[in-house]
C-alpha cells in the first residue's frame, strides 16, 4: 500500500489491535524494529511479536539487538502462532510453547524447538481476503510475470541442498508439499476469486517432489485453466521429458541457481553441480520452449577477477 510510518501508525491504533505481528527477512530487519520502536512510542501497549526468517537464523541475537520485539516465532508459525497467543491469554504456560524465544526479567527464554509440519494440507489456504487486493498489491517482479494480473504462491517446504550460502532453518531440508489436489484448488481460487492469470511458484525448488510434481502438471494440462506460471529450480532436478511436460502445462520461465561460471567456486559453494550440467540444462530447457533466468553471486572469497 506504500504507506509511510505515520500512516502505518494511523492505521495499526485504528485497529485497536489486542496483539501486533511483523515479520521481516534480514533487509527489512531495521525496519521492523524502526516500526515496533515507533509504536511504543505511541504508547501502543500491546505485545510485538515478531517472525521470520531473519530471527528464526539468529533468535537471540535479535532479541538483543531489539529491545522493541517482546516475543519471536523461530521458523514455521502457524501452530505456534496459535499457541503463543493462548499463552499471553493465560490459557498455557509460555514455556510450554515450543518454537518461541521471549524475555522475561531482563533474561532471554527460549523454548524447545517445533517439529516440521508434514501434513501440510492441513492448514487453511492463505487468506488472501483479509489483505489489500493481491492483484494490484503483491506483484511479482516484472522479470517474474509474463502476464497481469499476477501473484505468487510457495507450494513445498525444505530444501535438501548443502550450499554454504543458504540458511535453511526456517524450512529445514526435508521436503514437504501441498498435494497436487491442494495445489490445483489454490490455483483455481486465486483464478476465479481474484482474477490471477500467472503464477509465481516461488518455491525452493517446484520440481523437487517428482511424482508429485508429473501429477500437477498432468491437473493442469487437463484443466486447461489458460495460465501461465514460472519457477524456481536446481540444475540436476530437471529432465527433458519433465520439461516439455512443463511447456505443456503452461510454464515459460524456470530461475536456475547457476551462481558461478567457475568450477572451483561452484564446488566452495558446495552446489553439487558441474558446469556441463549447468549448460545441458540450460539446452534442455530452450529446448522445451521454456526461458531461463540465472541465479548468480560475485564476490566468493575464491573469486579472482578471471573467475
Amino acid at each position: 500500500e506504500k504507506l509511510s510510518l505515520e500512516e502505518t501508525l494511523k492505521k495499526i491504533s485504528g485497529e485497536n489491535p489486542d496483539y501486533i505481528g511483523i515479520t521481516a527477512v534480514t533487509p527489512s530487519i531495521y525496519k521492523a524494529s524502526l516500526l515496533a520502536e515507533a509504536i511504543k512510542k505511541e504508547n501502543l501497549d500491546r505485545p510485538i511479536i515478531i517472525g521470520g526468517p531473519h530471527v528464526t537464523a539468529m533468535p537471540e541475537d535479535t532479541l538483543r539487538r531489539f529491545s522493541c520485539f517482546d516475543f519471536a516465532v523461530i521458523g514455521e508459525g502457524e501452530d505456534t502462532i496459535c499457541e503463543l497467543l493462548d499463552a499471553l491469554q493465560g490459557k498455557l504456560s509460555l514455556k510450554d510453547v515450543n518454537g518461541i524465544i521471549y524475555k522475561e526479567d531482563g533474561e532471554i527464554v527460549r523454548t524447545a524447538p517445533r517439529a516440521f509440519i508434514m501434513d501440510m494440507d492441513r492448514l487453511p489456504f492463505p487468506a488472501w481476503d483479509l489483505l489489500p487486493e493481491i492483484a494490484v498489491y503483491y506483484r511479482p517482479p516484472i522479470f517474474s510475470v509474463k502476464q497481469l494480473p499476477s501473484t505468487s504462491l510457495v507450494t513445498t517446504r525444505g530444501c535438501p541442498g548443502r550450499c554454504t550460502f543458504c540458511d535453511t532453518s526456517v524450512f529445514g531440508q526435508k521436503v514437504r508439499g501441498f498435494s497436487p489436489d491442494y495445489v490445483l484448488r489454490m490455483i483455481q481460487r486465486l483464478m476465479h476469486d481474484y482474477g490471477i492469470r500467472d503464477i509465481l511458484f516461488d518455491d525452493d525448488c517446484a520440481p523437487l517432489l517428482k511424482v508429485r510434481m508429473e501429477r500437477i502438471l498432468d491437473m493442469l494440462i487437463e484443466a486447461k485453466l489458460g495460465l501461465s506460471w514460472s519457477c524456481n529450480s536446481r540444475i540436476n532436478i530437471v529432465t527433458p521429458d519433465v520439461l516439455k511436460k512443463m511447456h505443456r502445462a503452461g510454464c515459460w520461465q524456470i530461475a536456475y541457481g547457476i551462481e558461478s561460471g567457475s568450477q572451483k567456486v561452484l564446488d566452495f559453494y558446495r552446489k553439487d553441480i558441474t558446469l556441463k550440467q549447468i549448460g545441458r540444462t540450460i539446452a534442455w530447457t530452450r529446448d522445451a520452449g521454456i526461458k531461463t533466468k540465472g541465479f548468480f553471486m560475485v564476490g566468493n572469497p575464491l573469486d579472482t577477477v578471471e573467475t
